[in-house]
C-alpha cells in the first residue's frame, strides 16, 4: 500500500531504525533520532542496491516519487543510478582539481623545486 503525508508525519523514533515502503522501491527509513530519509531500492546486475534520495520533508512524498520514476527508468536502460552518481561526483571534484590556478600552481612550485629556488618572502 503507498504511503501519504500524513501516515508519514506520524510515524516517530523507534529504538530501531524501521522501514516503510511506498510502491515500485521506494521506501522510508526511519532512524532513532526520528529523521525520515528517502531511498529507491533496485537490483542491478543481481545485487540489491539502496539510493539515498534524501530527507523527509526536504524532499516530499511527490518529490521522492519523481526521483524513484528517473532512476527506475536509469535502470530500465541498463545504467546503474549509484554508479552514475558517483560518476558524476568524481568528475565535478576532478574539474575543481583542474582548474588553471591549481595548474599553474603545480607548476611552478614543480619548477622551482627543479631549479633548486626558495618561495618567495
Amino acid at each position: 500500500m503507498s504511503l501519504n503525508v500524513q501516515e508519514i508525519k506520524g510515524f516517530r523514533a523507534a529504538d530501531k531504525s524501521y522501514k516503510k515502503y511506498d510502491s515500485r522501491g521506494l521506501l522510508l527509513l526511519v532512524k532513532p533520532n526520528g529523521s525520515k530519509l528517502w531511498y529507491f531500492k533496485y537490483r542491478f546486475g543481481g545485487k540489491e542496491k539502496k539510493l539515498p534520495i534524501g530527507a523527509f520533508p526536504e524532499i516530499s512524498l511527490s518529490q521522492a516519487r519523481q526521483l524513484r520514476d528517473r532512476a527506475r527508468l536509469k535502470v530500465s536502460d541498463g545504467i546503474d543510478p549509484m554508479l552514475e552518481r558517483k560518476r558524476k561526483k568524481a568528475r565535478i571534484k576532478l574539474g575543481a582539481e583542474n582548474t588553471f590556478e591549481v595548474i599553474a600552481n603545480k607548476y611552478i612550485d614543480e619548477k622551482m623545486e627543479l631549479e633548486g629556488r626558495a618561495e618567495a618572502t
